[in-house]
């Protein structure tokens, strides 16, 4: 009786046996985490509702019949007081801790784990034992516990949390509360609010810290340089054992845990092994199913942690090399090779390589203990051949690794030339369609993307082997040994037991293979990004690099000198000194003597000698790349000096730069720009720079947002918030690159009185370098600086003799305009618009996807594509099951008959081939589809009316070239892929089930049931996952865009941020972006997690009850089937897991294919002829006017109006001057002659009497010639810019720069390498080449000294003169030979006569001097 009693014991530890190890390990930290939920203050009262009091009482009460039960048999059953007492001891802890938990209104975690652990064993105990009224009253109890949990969990109610503890990290329950947040439709939890700020631990500035000290006590780390110049170059900063370094220990743990799970791993087939044995007892069955589900449950708790951790340090790392490359960035790093696509994909490598780095040794472990475990006790020397063929797969997959990352990175080349493509196509649409060059940047688009999907096709069979491989390899290794075996007369040694095992094994295989070759790419990827990292981090400051001293400093080119140069050296300082004390008493802020400065290995300013003395007023003149911005760079430590002395005495400087740079905030913020605000100091600032006016007509006065850029604002507001920016700072030098350029007179006038006069001005007795064009300018200066091929050619001083100073500036300035440049990189370059990263109107993603988006998914991937993937996919998932059968019943016969080479072989070669099929059509019909929606959406976007691209920026747009169809490209086909082969997997498993139990009913009703409900389940829960999954990679994407608009603006705006000082402020700010971002991703990371340990562990018990099933009914099923449907369930589980993570991920994706579907089907703006025909005279020439406005108003989409009706006539062949303050609607007028905004005009422009509202805008656009006032051109060639349609002949080409001053610049020089004058220039050549009959000059000439104003003038004169002509202009020498002039002012005429016409004071308001 002892024996049986103890023996009773014995098995009930070992199935309840987690139950109880569930109580004793953490009971005590459940009930101090309880404790800690009943201090919070108010937790008493947190459940207040009605419906949750009762559901308490409930469960309460459920626990009490429960312990009763118990109770009821310790007392009964007399034979087995140990194993009742055990139970119900349990049961009254569980009762207490029921009990004080629903009193303080604590969540239900542990006990919920309790329950369903009991409930598995009560089925367990039921299955195996019998049915009776105890084991049945416990199993009801326990399921309405379980389900009156359930209720209460779907009722929403804070739950007071504190510090989770280890069972709620285990399963991630500390992220309940933001997903009750997520379903209440918490507002705060939709916009980002709810989530706690990042822990010290992960943020950026801690991380760069930790990374610092770790590599410091190794000796091998140089701290970033933060832009004070302190630190000194390294070849090669960061290195990949370096970023591990401050990681070490959490990469020991998780190697741990790796180890861990590898033996895990191979305990399964183990269990497999001793279940299949012959003749075991039913208790030796319930043990072992029981182990199963034990090792299933740790096997998902070790995975889930590890991937957690692994995840948690590659974005760890990826924050410190965010931060370093912003760092270096504000340091003297080079911008022209980064992009923002450094900081977000070049960085965010490390992230999956950590994630795998240990199946660099793990990986090699698992399949040598596979083969020895074959050989030592399943198959014995025939694991040799498996062995063989494995290495041989691996080998070869790892060719094909290489063959892919090959075509990635082509593909990538292509992307980028096809992004940058667009993106200047976007930004420079107004060109394009007044040039009608719609079909041809279609055409070069097309092109890009055309050899993009070549190499996409390649890969498609590249990957497609790949996969193959992948998934095929453990049955081939299989087959292949089974097969071997047959041949030499070993089968024998096959029975059901071996081969089940054997399979079991090789598939342990199937991760680490297909992990392997990636890896070995993962890691070869992972090094070039860090090169490419280095080259930037590495590529800043020299070593000799002057700081901002305090006192005076000297910098050297570091070349030794003897004492006879040391002598020559003092004797010219003390000549010097001497003379300085004689003729100016001031102090010397500046020297520079003998000076080089370059540009990466290009000399760009030689032989540079300047002195600055306080309280003077320096001007630099010059033509076009004759390095007079390359000057203030480098004043401002911009431009690295190679050579010579410079040295400065000045604390503060403050810069004004040509092209105006505005960050997005509002406008106070762009002017203040860190400095505390002072009121009067500000109202003097704003009143001088005439910008009082312009902030009166804004509803925010200024506090207006401004975006990127300043796009918002008109140029000329846009340079004078520039301009105030640099006034309002309170330095002791200022620089400004020609700041008054493009404003009208009268502002330029105002401006430069209330800020630059010598004795009035509010920059008075200042310090100031002062870069300009204009002779009135430079009659101010105390000195000016000539400078010419990248040097200071002359040093003049206009105070010793005014009229001869202007005519040594007017000879040299027309002498050096036909030298030859220095360089063509000598200044700023034309500003380009950069991309943002985001698209800023992101959807919410609230609620589900529609059926409706994946029915068009499938209609545009077309129906025979779709049919025979589904017919593919089904065949390979039979083909797989009958394989399996086929080889069970074969291994039942001892391997003795002939059907492993005769059936078995043939269908898995058949098997293969289905796979392979089955993959490339669906790629193939996802790049067919992907192809098309390009096309069609290019085609779409270039033909829309111009207030589409007013109301979307241009990141929105390009965004759905660059990121959305890089998801269609690749992302959504994967997913589906992945969907249809774990959805058949599942639906051929639990066929193969129903189907081998049929003559039971029973059975069949109860397991159809389990699967329904499964199912169903699983659906809810995927679902209740997804609301906040997609709500966090929502918000992730949104963070995302404010990193890389700094970055972008950081990148344009490096000049001012360094005179500024403000390296630090930005850094900080970086950082903070870089927390807010990464605070997304983990939570996201985490809640992935949450839904992960949960499908884990309901496929534990997925895996329990089928092998409960079928073990308990092994005698009516036999015991291969037994091996097939436990091998089947131990794959089902991973399948399950995968369908509905790759659902989840495709419903995530598919948003992408929902965007760009949104530009498939916009209305186009027609270019194609019809209607009424461009006039033409009698020659069949298109006629020059007249041109006639009748009552024409336009209004803006904002609802701003901008034209009020204007009703003139222009005369054909007159040549029409058109005047008027920034902002009075000039670049209005004229496009409504090219109809940019149609349905927004009111009124008619006539055309010698034919209404532009009845032409085709082909031929109304092909009779228009529009020279604009950007100079921000596309990128690409000289050639293909002014001579797109290849028309010319190349010695035209050349005569035509030559006649506007560019003989310098080749046919093959590309525009970059071009100054803003430069640019501009180019594109009075390409207007020239067009021979229009209506030219429209949008302020043509405003980049251009005079001298060369005066030569572009000339050649327009002489090209133009049988043509009418419409200039906008702001200078009177610009329209002086003009017809007439017009004058708009607020969007009105306010005259319009010949110039002689105006009277003394009109011209004075306009800033003429007649």
């Amino acid at each position: 009786m002892l024996e049986h009693a103890t023996l009773h014991l014995v098995d009930h530890l070992v199935v309840y046996g987690f139950q109880y190890l569930l109580l004793c390990l953490l009971y005590g930290s459940e009930v101090c985490y309880v404790r800690l939920i009943g201090a919070e203050p108010g937790s008493s009262a947190s459940s207040t509702r009605r419906s949750h009091r009762l559901l308490s009482v409930c469960l309460v009460i459920d626990t009490v019949l429960a312990v009763f039960v118990a109770a009821y048999r310790l007392v009964d059953d007399s034979d087995n007081v140990w194993r009742d007492g055990l139970e119900a001891t349990s049961l009254v802890a569980v009762l207490a801790l029921q009990i004080y938990t629903s009193r303080v209104g604590g969540d239900h975690v542990y006990l919920f784990s309790f329950w369903t652990l009991r409930l598995l064993a009560l089925s367990m105990t039921v299955a195996f034992d019998g049915s009776d009224a105890y084991r049945l009253s416990h199993a009801a109890l326990a399921v309405v516990w379980l389900c009156l949990c359930g209720v209460k969990s779907l009722r929403t109610e804070d739950v007071f949390a504190t510090a989770p503890n280890l069972i709620r990290l285990l399963f991630f329950s500390w992220m309940d509360e933001t997903y009750r947040e997520a379903h209440r439709s918490s507002a705060l939890f939709y916009e980002g609010k709810k989530f706690d700020r990042l822990d010290d631990e992960h943020r950026c500035k801690t991380l760069l810290d930790v990374y610092g000290k770790a590599n410091g006590r190794h000796g091998n780390y140089t701290a970033v340089d933060d832009g004070s110049g302190r630190t000194r170059k390294e070849s090669h900063r960061f290195t990949i054992g370096k970023l591990l370094v401050p990681f070490r220990r959490d990469i020991i743990l998780t190697g741990i845990n790796r180890f861990a799970l590898i033996s895990f791993y191979f305990l399964c087939p183990y269990l497999l092994r001793v279940l299949l044995e012959e003749n075991q007892t039913r208790m030796t069955q319930k043990w072992i199913v029981t182990a199963l589900f034990d090792v299933s449950i740790v096997i998902a708790l070790l995975n889930t942690q590890y991937q957690h951790a692994t995840n948690d340090v590659g974005l760890r790392i990826q924050s410190i090399l965010m931060g370093a490359l912003y760092r270096s960035i504000l340091s003297d790093a080079p911008t022209a090779g980064t992009s923002s696509a450094t900081i977000t994909t070049y960085t965010g490598v490390f992230v999956p390589f950590v994630q795998d780095l240990h199946m660099m040794w793990s990986g090699p472990v698992i399949i040598i203990v596979t083969f020895v475990a074959l050989w030592v006790w399943v198959i014995g020397p025939g694991g040799i051949v498996g062995l063989s063929i494995m290495c041989v797969v691996i080998a070869v997959m790892r060719w094909l690794a290489n063959k892919v990352q090959q075509q990635e990175r082509s593909i990538i080349r292509c992307k980028n030339n096809r992004v940058r493509l667009t993106t200047d196509t976007i930004e420079q649409v107004q060109q394009i369609k007044s040039d009608l060059l719609e079909e041809y940047f279609e055409q070069r688009i097309g092109e890009h993307r055309q050899e993009e999907l070549g190499h996409m096709k390649t890969c498609v069979w590249y990957d497609a082997l790949h996969y193959l491989l992948g998934v095929v390899t453990p049955m081939i290794v299989a087959c292949g040994t089974f097969l071997f075996m047959y041949l030499i007369g070993s089968g024998s040694l096959l029975t059901v037991q071996s081969m089940f095992v054997a399979i079991a094994l090789f598939n342990i295989t199937r991760f680490p293979m297909s992990i392997i070759p990636k890896l070995m790419t993962s890691w070869t990827k992972v090094r070039e990004s860090l090169n490419h990292i280095n080259q930037i981090v590495c590529s800043g400051r020299p070593e000799d690099a002057p700081t901002i001293p305090s006192q005076a400093e000297t910098a050297t080119n570091g070349i030794p000198m003897g004492s006879l140069e040391k002598m020559q050296e003092v004797v010219h300082t003390f000549v010097d000194q001497l003379e300085d004390t004689i003729t100016n008493h001031r102090e010397e802020l500046l020297r520079v003597e003998n000076g080089e400065f370059s540009i990466g290995a290009e000399v760009i300013l030689r032989d540079i000698n300047v002195r600055l003395r306080k309280g003077t007023f320096t001007a630099i003149a010059g033509t076009h790349g004759s390095g007079k911005t390359t000057l203030l760079r480098a004043l401002i430590r911009t431009v690295e000096k190679t050579a010579g002395t410079l040295s400065f005495t000045w604390n503060r400087i403050a810069y004004c730069s040509q092209t105006p740079w505005i960050h997005s905030g509002t406008i106070r913020s762009n002017i203040l720009f860190g400095e505390a605000y002072d009121p009067e100091r500000y109202d003097r600032v704003i009143r001088a720079c005439c910008l009082e006016e312009d902030f009166s007509s804004f509803a925010d006065f200024d506090q207006r947002i401004v975006a990127e850029g300043g796009h918002s604002l008109s140029g000329g507001q846009a340079r004078r918030i520039s301009l105030a920016r640099a006034v309002y700072r309170q330095a002791d030098m200022y620089l400004f690159d020609d700041p008054l350029r493009s404003l009208d007179p009268t502002v330029s006038r105002k401006v430069l009185e209330n800020v630059f006069h010598r004795t009035s001005g509010l920059l008075a007795g200042c310090s100031c370098v002062f870069v300009t064009h204009d002779r009135d300018h430079l009659a101010m200066a105390d000195t000016v600086l000539l400078m010419a091929a990248g040097t200071v050619e002359k040093v003049l001083t206009p105070a010793e003799d005014g009229a001869q100073f202007v005519r040594q500036i007017d000879e040299d300035l027309h002498r050096t305009e036909s030298a030859p440049a220095a360089s063509a990189v000598l200044e700023e370059r034309g500003r380009k618009r950069l991309v943002k990263a985001a698209d800023k109107s992101v959807d919410s993603n609230r609620g589900n996807v529609s059926l409706d988006l994946y029915v068009s998914f499938a209609r545009m991937l077309k129906l025979p594509c779709c049919t025979v993937v589904v017919g593919l996919e089904g065949t390979t998932t039979a083909l797989d099951i009958i394989i399996t059968i086929l080889l069970a019943y074969w291994a039942s016969n001892h391997g003795r008959t002939n059907e492993i080479s005769v059936v078995i072989v043939p269908l898995v070669v058949v098997w293969c081939v289905c796979v392979f099929l089955k993959t490339t059509t669906l790629q193939r019909g996802g790049l067919r589809l992907s192809k098309f929606i390009h096309a069609r959406m290019v085609a779409t976007i270039l033909r829309q009316p111009m207030v589409f691209f007013d109301r979307n920026d241009s990141g929105v747009i390009v965004n759905r070239f660059s990121n959305d169809l890089n998801v269609l490209d690749t992302k959504i086909i994967t997913n589906l892929r992945a969907v249809l082969s774990a959805s058949f997997g599942v639906l051929g498993t639990l066929t193969l089930f129903i189907i081998k139990l049929y003559p039971e009913w029973t059975l069949i009703t109860m397991a159809s049931v389990g699967a329904v409900l499964l199912v169903y389940g699983l659906k809810r829960l995927l679902s209740y996952h997804l609301q906040v999954a997609r709500t966090l990679k929502r918000l992730e994407a949104t963070s995302r865009s404010p990193i890389i608009l700094q970055y972008n603006e950081t990148v344009q705006g490096i000049d001012t941020i360094k005179a500024h000082d403000a390296e630090d402020r930005f850094f900080c700010q970086f950082m903070e972006k870089i927390d807010a971002h990464q605070n997304y991703i983990y939570h996201n990371n985490s809640a992935s997690r949450w839904i992960g340990i949960r499908l884990e562990c309901i496929g534990a018990v997925v895996i329990y009850y089928v092998s409960l099933l079928t073990v308990s009914n092994q005698s009516m099923v036999g015991l291969a089937f037994v091996g097939i449907i436990v091998s089947y369930v131990l794959r089902l589980i991973p399948s399950l897991n995968s369908f509905f993570l790759m659902a989840g991920l495709l419903e995530e994706n598919i948003i992408s294919f929902e965007r760009v579907m949104q530009y498939l089907d916009l209305a186009r703006e027609s270019n194609e002829s019809g209607g009424v025909d461009y006039p033409t005279t009698g020659n069949h020439l298109p006629v020059r006017g007249p041109i006639e406005y009748r009552d024409v108003s336009l209004t803006h989409a904002d609802g701003s109006t901008v034209l009020y009706n204007v009703s003139l006539t222009i005369a054909a062949g007159e040549k029409l001057g058109i005047v008027g303050r920034t902002g009075s609607g000039k670049s209005s007028f004229i496009g409504t002659l090219f109809r940019f905004y149609p349905e927004h005009m009111s009124g008619s422009v006539h055309v010698a009497d034919v209404d532009l509202a009845h032409m085709s805008l082909k031929e109304l656009r092909f009779a228009l010639t529009l020279v604009p006032q950007s100079t921000s051109l596309y990128s690409g060639l000289v050639q293909n810019f002014i001579d797109p349609r290849k028309l010319h002949t190349v010695e035209h080409l050349n005569n035509m720069l030559r006649e506007c001053g560019l003989e310098n610049i080749t046919l093959g020089a590309t525009l970059q390498e071009l100054s803003v004058g430069q640019c501009q220039l180019l594109c009075l050549v390409r207007g020239l080449l067009r021979e229009r009959p209506i030219i429209i000059l949008d302020e043509a000439t405003s980049a251009l000294n005079e001298a060369t104003e005066a030569h572009v003038l000339g050649v327009l004169h002489k090209q133009f003169h049988d043509r009418t002509v419409l200039m906008i202009a702001h200078h009177l020498d610009t329209v002086r030979t003009c017809d007439r002039i017009l004058w708009l002012h607020e969007g009105r005429v306010r005259k319009i006569a010949p110039l002689k016409e105006y009277t003394e004071e009109e011209c004075n308001e306009l800033g003429f001097r007649k």
